[in-house]
């Protein structure tokens, strides 16, 4: 038998009816939206002939929305061709690592639509902002990865005119109150330890146990732990080394030389055993052997079955932040550890600091003793 083909309009691809009506009684028209799936609507037709006129003109109202931008249309841009040239781009400059991510479902629901069409109708950012089901702070950065994209492609000349205004969402402030006291850090790394112990066969948990305790210990961020590999962890030297060889970081830069703690070095020992070797003995591939998104489920199944859902890897790098701060180390070395800036780090966590402020309010007690009361004042 041969295979049915489906007429396709410009986006508009596998037009065709749905052959049974819907539980209203009403035929449904199907097509595929370039860049964003399978769709579906209602012809509020009950008879097949009425469901077939209202195809019919489906498909001419295509075809004029098609001819009416002209021949210049078959060269402009959808948003998914404007991201598919950028990611290769990016990886070839080595900046790839989550962007992908942040732009998956910018594109599954964007990706169809030419880009200056976000110019024309802002409305569908609007609507993008209004509709997802997540917190403002990941549209704000899936939104941001996008504008990234059309500035790059307004650079290299590959659009011209007016770009889209991104209006990001409010990500809630800036303040990171939420990290473990010293009670609650103590207990969290035992829990991670008891886990390991209880499923020592497991390789999940005992890389969830390593993935905790690198976290802990050096404040990383969750991909900088996930990405590290073997050959910079120089366990002689005891310094872990974060910055993947060839990868320029302008943003979310990453240690080169951190000092391994003592409290990590003997996990770093137990996993070192347990690696693979090449034929010199030196340890190879990932310290972390499972997957990020591996080790992202294994992580909130941990802390929600522990009742602290709100425990994520990057309240870990808080945490560390935070007792420092609050054991006395100097803003300069914390910033040192996270690679932030002073600025940065002084913001978030120079007010936990034993001596915030302290020696400046108490300049009085420091200032020469002077006899007597001044002459304009009357005692």
């Amino acid at each position: 038998m041969a295979r049915t083909t489906y007429p396709a309009v410009g986006r508009y691809r596998q037009i065709r009816l749905k052959p049974e009506p819907n539980a209203a009684g009403n035929y449904e028209l199907l097509y595929y939206l370039a860049g964003v799936g399978t769709r579906r609507e209602s012809t509020s037709a009950k008879t097949w002939a009425e469901a077939e006129a209202y195809r019919d003109q489906f498909i001419a109202d295509a075809k004029a929305e098609l001819a009416a931008v002209g021949p210049a249309s078959q060269t402009r841009f959808t948003v998914d061709q404007l991201c598919d040239r950028w990611l290769t781009w990016a990886e070839a400059q080595g900046k790839h690592r989550n962007n992908a991510g942040h732009l998956r479902q910018v594109r599954a629901v964007l990706g169809g639509y030419h880009w200056d069409t976000l110019t024309t109708n802002p409305a569908l950012l609007d609507d993008y902002m209004t509709d997802r089901p997540v917190k403002p702070a990941t549209v704000a950065r899936e939104l941001a990865q996008l504008r990234a994209v059309f500035n790059w492609a307004h650079k290299k000349k590959l659009i011209q005119g007016e770009l889209p205004v991104f209006d990001l969402p409010a990500t809630g402030g800036t303040a990171r109150d939420k990290f473990l006291n010293w009670d609650e850090e103590r207990w969290f790394w035992d829990q991670a330890v008891a886990l390991s112990g209880r499923n020592r066969m497991n390789e999940a948990a005992r890389n969830l146990m390593l993935f905790i305790a690198i976290a802990m210990e050096t404040a990383a961020r969750r991909e900088a732990v996930v990405e590290l590999t073997w050959d910079r962890v120089n366990l002689m030297l005891g310094l872990l080394n974060f910055q993947v060889p060839g990868v320029v970081y302008k943003q979310k830069r990453r240690p080169d030389a951190l000092p391994i703690s003592k409290k990590l070095r003997p996990v770093l020992q137990e996993a070192w055993q347990r690696a693979p070797k090449d034929g010199s003995g030196r340890a190879t591939g990932r310290v972390i052997t499972i997957t990020a998104d591996t080790i992202s489920k294994t992580f909130r199944h941990h802390v929600t079955t522990l009742g602290v859902p709100w425990i994520t890897p990057h309240i870990l790098r808080h945490t560390w932040a935070s007792l420092a701060a609050m054991s006395g180390m100097s803003m300069m070395d914390i910033s040192k550890v996270l690679c932030d800036t002073i600025a940065m780090v002084e913001k978030h966590y120079a007010k936990l600091s034993p001596q915030h402020l302290r020696d400046a309010i108490d300049f009085k007690e420091r200032a020469p003793q002077r006899q007597g009361a001044p002459s304009n004042v009357v005692l």
